[in-house]
């Protein structure tokens, strides 16, 4: 196991592992959820989910789409599209099998995921026997499981709870991958590497690059934002700061949005030129309690074309976590951002937010 950034990740799966994730960025997914969960200890550098995926097709993939990331951490998620395609169990045993073998080989650790609920019937009942075999196999093996059926299933109909479903009989909704990122973190809490990310400890710190930009909330807010920061429609929401948490350095910087009539941007520019080629993070912690966010939120930095994503297509399930955003750098200035989608309602709290170039502090080995 790396230290740094928990134990890195990279999850197999079908659509519901890529949920709304783009790989690159950090959409709505049970992966998502269990970062969060975690505090990052889980740290995904990478989804594997493609949708559509048989086990067969992520056997196939496995050496493009999983190992050069170098994981710690393999979960496997596979089974819907084998048994609604007539895949024959003894097919995806063998294609399970061998999927572990090359998690193994490369020095990974393999987790076994159970498949999720469905629409009753005939389908239903071979879900049920293909999750005996892999909670049998995985005990056999001495290989976690993360039980995601028994998490999601209404137990009455064997299909999803209608707290969970999306409502086409084969996807989680966004509770659903609020669950099912609480139950991966629960269950591999004992297991995941210990978190031991740059976290901005004091305004003095020069190796923050957001030095001179109100580190830790500590300088107040003008018109609603931190002072030294940008804004778009800023008028569009109350900024607060929250003060006395212990837990925290500094201070919560509360945005807090009644239906806000146009989208919302907080930001940072002229930070300075990154060096070209060195890794940059941006990291922080976030707490979100969003009543509505009709389409969603970002917290995003980049440089130059070149844009990263650090929580995307955030709803109404509550986070709270640490988030950490790591980009190579163009050459170009370090913009961090905030960006709400207009009609949001409810509270984002940021702390602790600050840009490391990881390359300079020699723990390039994080990301």
């Amino acid at each position: 196991m790396l230290n740094g950034v928990g134990s890195r990740a990279v999850p197999l799966g079908d659509s519901t592992t890529k949920g709304s994730d783009n790989n690159l960025g950090r959409g709505l997914s049970w992966p998502l959820f269990a970062s969060l969960a975690t505090n990052e200890a889980f740290h995904y550098v990478a989804n594997a989910g493609v949708s559509g995926n048989t086990s067969a097709m992520m056997l196939a993939r496995f050496d493009t789409d999983v190992t050069p990331h170098h994981p710690d951490l393999v979960p496997i998620l596979a089974g819907v599209n084998d048994i609604n395609g007539s895949v024959p169990l003894a097919t995806f045993q063998a294609n399970i099998i061998a999927i572990i073998a090359k998690v193994k080989a490369i020095g990974a650790r393999p987790v076994l995921c159970t498949i999720t609920p469905g629409a009753p019937g005939a389908v239903g009942l071979a879900r049920s026997v293909w999750n005996a075999w892999l909670r049998g196999y995985a005990a056999s093996q001495r290989i976690i499981l993360v039980d995601f059926y028994s998490a999601l299933v209404d137990p009455a109909t064997g299909n999803y709870l209608a707290a969970y479903s999306s409502g086409d009989d084969v996807h989680p909704r966004e509770a659903g991958y609020a669950i099912m990122g609480a139950t991966f973190a629960a269950t591999l809490a004992p297991f995941l590497s210990p978190v031991s990310v740059p976290v901005l400890g004091d305004v003095a710190d020069t190796s923050n690059y957001l030095q001179g930009a109100n580190p830790l909330w500590l300088g107040g807010l003008t018109d609603n934002v931190p002072t030294g920061w940008g804004n778009v429609n800023g008028n569009s929401m109350t900024g607060s700061l929250i003060t006395g948490d212990p837990t925290i350095h500094g201070s919560w910087y509360r945005m807090t949005f009644a239906a806000s009539a146009a989208d919302v941007t907080i930001n940072k520019s002229l930070l300075g030129v990154g060096i070209t080629g060195h890794t940059y993070a941006f990291t922080g912690r976030i707490k979100t309690a969003l009543s509505v966010c009709p389409n969603s939120f970002y917290l995003q930095c980049g440089t130059g074309a070149v844009t990263e994503y650090a929580v995307g297509t955030a709803k109404t399930t509550p986070y709270s976590g640490r988030f950490w955003l790591s980009f190579v750098c163009g050459g170009a200035n370090l913009v961090p951002a905030i960006y709400v989608k207009a009609g949001t309602t409810g509270t984002i709290d940021l702390a602790e937010v600050a840009i490391f170039d990881v390359t300079a502090l020699g723990i390039d080995s994080m990301v």
